[in-house]
C-alpha cells in the first residue's frame, strides 16, 4: 500500500511589487540582472578573448575553453585542432557547458545536449532519444548526462567501465567525469564511483557523507561538504590529494589533470597539486572570484561583479518515508552570497545554505520547496519544486548477483533496495535463514563446499515485504584480487576445469582442459570477444588491449585492439609452441627455436638486427613486456630487445622469466628471483624471504612468485598506484599458476594435491646411448616419485628425473611417474620413448653420426662423403650431417620413395613410380630416367637402373680422364648397380660383372673368371663382389687394406 503527502498551499511570489526579470527560466527579484565579469586564466594557456563577457559559467579541457554568456550563448577559444570550439551555428539557449579532452558539451534550457570536437571515441554520439537533461559532465572521451529523474546516462570511451552505470544508482543529484572514471553525488549526500582505479580515484574514503559538490579529476577526485571542507582521494604524485590545512568555509571545487582547486567564501582560491605550468601558482591578486574551473594545465577562475545566478535548480522528488534527502542548488554571484530555503513559502529557520538537508522525511515534510538567494546585486528565486513523501513497502533497485570464489576464499552479496525506513533485511541460504545476516550486504569468509548454493534475501518494513531473486554462489579453481573497475577480477560463476589464465590491461583469460577460452572485463576493443569456433587451445596470452591463443595445430588466432598491428598474425607463421603478450606487440615460439614478432616496432626493434639474429637461438620460452620482449634460451641464458635493448644477459642458470612493463624477472635453478631494472614502484625490490620459487608473473608494477608449497609471494605497486594486486587473500592456497596483468593478479587453486608444471615429454632413444624423463612438480609437504614402464612400476626409480642407460630395443615403451604428498597423489601424463634402430659411428663431420630424433620406423638407410639419409616406412625421407651443397635439404612433399642413395656432395631418392629426385649438386636428371627400378650415388655421379635392365648415368664425368658416365655400349641385363668415387659397376643377370670409370688403382679391373656374382658394391677407389658361394672377391686400391678381405669370411650375403 502507498500513501502520498502533499502540501497545496498558495505559493506567494516573493517582494512581487519588486518586479521580476526573467532570464533562462531564472526569476530575479527587484534590481535588474548586473553582470559584469571577466576571466582570469593561468598556467599554459593565459589568453583569454575580449568577446569572453557577460560570462557565467566557465570550463576547460586539454588546451581549449569554453564560456557560457548570460543570454545562453557559448564562446570557445584555444585549440581547435578537432573542432572543439567550433561553436555549432544552432546552440542558443545554453544552460550548462563542460569541455572534455578534445570535446565539448552544452546543455540547452529544452532539457537536450549539444556535442562538438573529436569523436573518436563516440564522445559526441548523444543517445538518441536523451532529453529532460539537468546536468553534463566531460571525461577524456566519455561524457555523462543527469536526466531529471535522478538518473544516469553515460557515452562515448568506455574502455575502463567508466560509462557502465552501477546498478542500482538512482535519485542522483549531481555528476562529475574524470580522465577514465566517474562521479555521482546521490540525495542522500553519499558519492558513488566507478571506472578506472588506476590511482584509486573511485576508492572513496569511508565515512564520506553530508556531501553537496564533486570534483573529477584525471586520477583524482574531489568531495565538498556541507560544511565548507574538501576530501580528496586518488592519484597524489603532485600533491593534487594533499587538501591544504586548515582550508575551510570552500564554496566551490575543481578538479584538473594533477592540481585542485577550491573558491573560498571570501572570493578568494585555494590551489594544490602540480605547480610547473604554473598551474597553482594562482595570481595573488585574484579576487571577487565567482566561479572556477581546472583543466589539463591550466586553472580559470570568473571575475567581477554577478547578481545571484541560478546555474542548476533543485529537481522535484518522490521520497519514501524515513530517508534522507538532500535538495542541491548552484548558484553564482558576486560574495558573499545569502542563502534562505522556503518551506510551502515561509522561511526555514537555519536553512541558510546552498543546500537543504532533511532527515528522517515524513508526511510533514512533504510540500513545496524553493531557495531565495541574494547579494549587494539582486535576489533570484529558484525554481519551486514538490517533495512528496511515499509511504511504501520495500522495493528492489537492483537483485543481488551470484558470485563465484575459490575454496576458503570470500564472497560478498549485496542488494540494493529503497522504501520507507527503517528496512530489516534477512538473508537465507536455500531457503533457511541465516543467523545475523540481517544487513543490506551478505559477507562470507573461508567459503567451503557446503555453501555453494543459493542466496535470497527478504526486506521488510511497516508497510510490506519483498523477497529477492536468488543469486547463487559456485567454487571456482580460480582467485582474482587486485583493481576490479573492469571487471577483471569477478571470475564468472560456474567456472571449472581451468587449465591456463592469463591478465591483460582490464581483462582476464581462462584457457579450460577442453581447449576452450573464457574471458571476462574490460572489453572496450573486443578484447574479451573470444571467437565463437575457437577450440583446440593449448595456450592463452593476454596484452594491454587483445589476447592471444595457441591452438594445439601450432597455429596462432589474436583478437582485440590492433592499432600496432599486434592482432595481425603473420600468415606463414605455424608450429607455434608458446606465445606471449605485452602492451601493443605480440610473440610467438616456434618448434625449431625461433622467436616471431609483430604488432609495436619499439618493442620489437634492437639496436643490430644482425646481432639479434646471431644470439637469438635455440629459444625455450619467451615474454613480453611493455616495450620490451624476452627470449630464454635452452642455455639458460637471457635475450632482451625492444626498449631497452638490452641483447644477450651475461648471467646464466635461468629456468624461466616474466616481463612487466617497467621490470623484468628471472627464475633460476635453485628458486630465487632475479629483478632489473630497478623501479620506484618497488616491483623488482624481491622480498628477502622468496626462496623455492617455481612460477614467477609481471604486471604494470608488481611482481609475483609461486611457491612450491603452493603459496603466492607478491611485491611492488607501492605508493599512489596501490590497487592491492599484492594484497594475496588470505585464503590462497594450494596456487598451481599464477598471472599478472596490470592492475590485478591471478592464480589457479588446485586441491593440495602435488601439481605438475612441467610434464615428462616424449623422447627418441638410439642404441647403446641415454634418455632422461623429468617432470617438476610441487606441493605440500615432502614429495615422493615413483616412475612407471608401461604401468609397471620401475625398481629403484624414485627420483623426480628418470635415466636409462645403454639403451636397447627393449626400452621402447610408455613412460609415467606417481607424485605423492602427504594429501594424496598425481599421476603425471604418459610420455613414450621412440627407439632409433639405426647405429651410426666414425667421422663426426657436420654431425654426420648424430642421428634426427623424428627418425622413426626407418626402412632403408645410406651413407655420403659427410652425410646420411634414411627411407622411414611411409615414405619420407630423413637426411643429416654436411649440408654445404644442400645435400640435406629434402624438397619439400617428397613421398612414396621406395629407396635412397647418398652421395659424395648429392643425394637421390627413387618413387614408387619409377620416377627419380636427387638434390645437392650435379643433380639434373636426363629425361630418360624413367622406369627406374634401382639407383646408386657415386662422388658427383648417379646410376639408375631401368625395368628394361639398361643403365642411366648421369653427373661428373670428367671425360678427359674417368668416363664414369660412359655407360659401355649395347650393356643390358643389368641388375644391379653400384656407384664408387669416380667409376662404376653393374651386375648382369647372368652373375657377370662390368665395370667403367676411374681405374688408377685398378677398381674397374675386374678378375678374369669372376662369375656367379650375386651382389656388387662400390668403394672410393675399390670394389667388391659377392659370389653365390657366399665369398667376397675384391679388387682396387689396396690402401688400408680396403682389398684385404679378412681370412675364413664366408657366408656373405651383402656388402657395401
Amino acid at each position: 500500500m502507498k500513501r502520498s503527502f502533499h502540501n497545496f498551499a498558495a505559493r506567494p511570489l516573493l517582494h512581487m511589487a519588486l518586479g521580476l526579470v526573467c532570464v533562462n527560466s531564472v526569476a530575479f527579484v527587484g534590481l535588474s540582472q548586473s553582470i559584469n565579469t571577466s576571466i582570469v586564466s593561468w598556467g599554459y594557456q593565459t589568453n583569454v578573448p575580449a568577446s569572453a563577457t557577460n560570462v557565467i559559467a566557465i570550463a576547460g579541457g586539454v588546451y581549449h575553453f569554453l564560456g557560457l554568456r548570460a543570454d545562453g550563448s557559448v564562446i570557445g577559444w584555444g585549440d581547435n585542432g578537432f573542432g572543439q570550439i567550433s561553436i555549432p551555428s544552432g546552440l542558443t539557449n545554453a544552460t550548462a557547458i563542460a569541455a572534455g579532452y578534445f570535446h565539448s558539451l552544452a546543455l540547452r534550457s529544452d532539457g537536450t545536449i549539444l556535442a562538438w570536437g573529436w569523436n573518436d571515441h563516440g564522445q559526441t554520439n548523444i543517445p538518441t532519444g536523451l532529453t529532460n537533461v539537468v546536468a553534463i559532465a566531460a571525461g577524456d572521451y566519455h561524457c555523462l548526462a543527469l536526466k531529471k529523474n535522478g538518473q544516469v546516462v553515460g557515452w562515448g570511451g568506455n574502455n575502463d567501465s567508466q560509462i557502465e552505470i552501477p546498478k542500482g544508482l538512482t535519485n542522483v543529484l549531481a555528476i562529475a567525469a574524470g580522465g577514465a572514471h566517474s562521479l555521482a553525488l546521490t540525495i542522500d549526500g553519499s558519492v558513488i564511483s566507478w571506472g578506472a582505479n588506476y590511482f584509486n580515484p573511485s576508492d572513496m574514503p569511508e565515512g564520506l557523507t553530508d556531501i553537496i559538490d564533486i570534483a573529477a579529476g584525471a586520477n583524482h577526485s574531489l568531495a565538498l561538504r556541507r560544511d565548507g571542507v574538501v576530501v580528496a582521494w586518488g592519484s597524489n604524485e603532485t600533491g593534487q590529494s594533499d587538501v591544504p590545512t586548515g582550508l575551510t568555509n570552500v564554496l566551490a571545487i575543481a578538479a584538473g589533470q594533477s592540481q585542485s582547486l577550491a573558491l573560498k567564501g571570501d572570493g578568494k582560491v585555494a590551489a594544490w597539486g602540480y605547480i610547473n605550468q604554473n598551474r597553482t601558482n594562482i595570481l595573488s591578486a585574484l579576487k571577487d572570484v565567482v566561479a572556477i574551473s581546472a583543466s589539463y594545465d591550466n586553472g580559470l577562475a570568473l571575475t567581477g561583479s554577478l547578481s545571484p545566478f541560478i546555474l542548476k535548480h533543485p529537481t522535484s522528488r518522490a521520497v519514501s518515508t524515513g530517508n534522507l534527502v538532500i535538495l542541491l542548488t548552484h548558484v553564482i554571484g558576486t560574495l558573499p552570497l545569502s542563502y534562505q530555503w522556503q518551506f510551502n513559502g515561509a522561511d526555514i529557520p537555519a536553512a541558510t545554505n546552498s543546500a537543504i538537508t532533511l532527515g528522517d522525511v515524513d508526511s510533514a515534510k512533504a510540500g513545496s520547496y524553493q531557495l531565495v538567494v541574494g547579494n549587494s546585486l539582486g535576489v533570484v528565486v529558484s525554481e519551486v519544486i514538490d517533495l512528496q513523501v511515499i509511504e511504501s513497502p520495500p522495493f528492489i533497485n537492483a537483485q543481488p548477483d551470484s558470485k563465484a570464489t575459490y575454496p576458503a576464499g570470500s564472497a560478498k552479496f549485496e542488494i540494493f533496495a529503497g522504501g520507507s525506513k527503517p528496512l530489516f533485511y534477512w538473508w537465507g541460504f536455500e531457503g533457511a535463514r541465516i543467523a545475523g545476516a540481517t544487513n543490506a550486504i551478505l559477507a562470507l569468509d573461508n567459503v567451503t563446499k557446503s555453501q555453494v548454493g543459493g542466496y535470497s534475501v527478504l526486506i521488510s518494513n511497516a508497510f510490506g515485504s519483498v523477497t529477492s531473486a536468488t543469486a547463487s554462489l559456485s567454487l571456482v579453481p580460480l582467485a582474482a584480487w587486485g583493481a576490479n573497475w573492469n571487471g577483471q577480477t569477478t571470475v564468472p560463476p560456474g567456472l571449472a576445469d581451468v587449465a591456463a589464465i592469463a591478465g591483460g590491461g582490464g581483462h582476464s583469460l581462462a584457457l579450460k582442459s577442453d581447449g576452450t577460452v573464457v574471458a571476462w572485463g574490460n572489453n572496450y576493443y573486443g578484447q574479451t570477444n573470444v571467437p565463437s569456433d575457437l577450440t583446440n587451445v593449448v595456450s592463452v596470452a593476454a596484452g594491454y588491449w587483445h589476447s592471444l591463443a595457441l591452438k594445439s595445430d601450432g597455429r596462432v588466432i589474436a583478437w582485440g585492439h590492433n592499432s600496432s598491428g599486434q592482432t595481425n598474425v603473420p600468415e606463414d607463421l605455424t608450429n607455434a609452441i608458446a606465445i606471449a603478450a605485452g602492451d601493443s606487440h605480440s610473440l610467438a615460439l616456434k618448434r625449431d627455436g625461433q622467436v616471431v614478432g609483430w604488432g609495436n616496432k619499439q618493442a620489437l626493434q634492437f639496436i643490430d638486427p644482425l646481432y639479434l639474429k646471431e644470439i637469438l637461438k635455440d629459444v625455450m620460452a619467451i615474454a613480453a613486456g611493455s616495450r620490451t620482449s624476452l627470449a630464454l634460451r635452452k642455455d639458460g641464458r637471457l635475450v632482451e630487445w625492444g626498449i631497452p635493448a638490452g641483447g644477450l644477459h651475461p648471467l646464466r642458470g635461468f629456468v624461466a622469466i616474466a616481463a612487466g612493463s617497467y621490470h623484468n624477472l628471472a627464475l633460476t635453478t635453485n628458486g630465487t628471483v632475479v629483478e632489473w631494472p630497478s623501479s620506484s614502484f618497488g616491483q623488482t625490490n624481491v622480498r628477502s624471504d622468496l626462496t623455492n620459487v617455481v612460477a614467477i608473473a609481471a604486471g604494470r608494477s608488481h611482481s609475483l612468485a609461486l611457491k612450491g608449497d603452493g603459496t603466492v609471494g607478491a611485491w611492488g605497486a607501492r605508493g599512489a598506484s596501490i590497487n592491492n594486486q599484492t594484497h594475496v587473500p588470505s585464503g590462497v592456497k594450494n596456487a598451481v599458476k599464477i598471472s599478472a596483468g596490470y592492475y590485478h593478479s591471478l592464480a589457479i587453486i588446485g586441491d593440495g594435491l602435488p601439481a605438475i608444471t612441467a610434464q615428462p615429454v616424449r623422447r627418441t632413444g638410439y642404441i647403446g646411448h641415454s634418455t632422461t624423463f623429468q617432470v617438476n612438480a610441487f606441493g605440500p609437504g615432502p614429495l615422493s616419485y615413483q616412475w612407471q614402464k608401461n604401468g609397471q612400476e620401475i625398481l629403484g626409480a624414485t627420483k623426480a628425473a628418470l635415466t636409462l642407460q645403454n639403451l636397447t630395443l627393449a626400452d621402447q615403451a610408455n613412460y609415467s611417474v606417481v607424485i605423492t604428498s602427504p594429501l594424496g597423489s598425481t599421476e603425471s601424463a604418459v610420455a613414450d620413448l621412440a627407439m632409433i634402430p639405426v647405429v651410426a659411428w666414425g667421422w663426426q663431420w657436420l654431425s654426420s653420426t648424430n642421428i634426427p630424433s623424428n627418425l622413426t620406423n626407418p626402412l632403408a638407410i645410406s651413407a655420403g662423403l659427410g652425410h646420411s639419409l634414411a627411407l622411414k616406412s611411409d615414405g619420407t625421407v630423413v637426411s643429416w650431417g654436411n649440408n654445404v651443397q644442400g645435400q640435406t635439404n629434402v624438397p619439400t612433399g617428397l613421398s612414396n620413395v621406395v629407396a635412397v642413395a647418398a652421395g659424395g656432395v648429392h643425394s637421390v631418392a627413387l618413387k614408387a613410380d619409377g620416377s627419380v629426385i636427387s638434390w645437392g649438386v650435379r643433380h639434373k636428371i636426363p629425361p630418360d630416367a624413367t622406369n627406374v627400378v634401382a639407383i646408386a650415388a657415386g662422388y658427383e655421379h648417379s646410376l639408375a637402373l631401368r625395368w628394361d635392365g639398361t643403365v642411366v648415368a648421369w653427373g661428373q664425368n670428367q671425360s678427359y680422364l674417368f668416363h664414369q658416365t660412359n655407360v659401355p655400349p649395347n650393356l643390358s641385363n643389368v641388375v644391379v648397380v653400384a656407384a664408387g668415387g669416380d667409376h662404376s659397376l653393374a651386375l648382369r643377370s647372368d652373375g657377370s660383372v662390368v665395370a667403367w670409370g676411374d681405374n688408377r688403382w685398378g677398381q674397374r679391373d675386374v678378375p678374369v673368371g669372376l662369375s656367379n656374382v650375386v651382389e656388387i658394391a662400390a668403394g672410393g677407389g675399390h670394389s667388391l663382389a659377392i659370389t653365390a658361394d657366399g665369398k667376397v672377391v675384391a679388387w682396387g686400391s689396396t690402401s688400408d687394406g680396403a682389398t684385404t678381405v679378412p681370412a675364413g669370411l664366408r657366408d656373405v650375403i651383402d656388402s657395401a
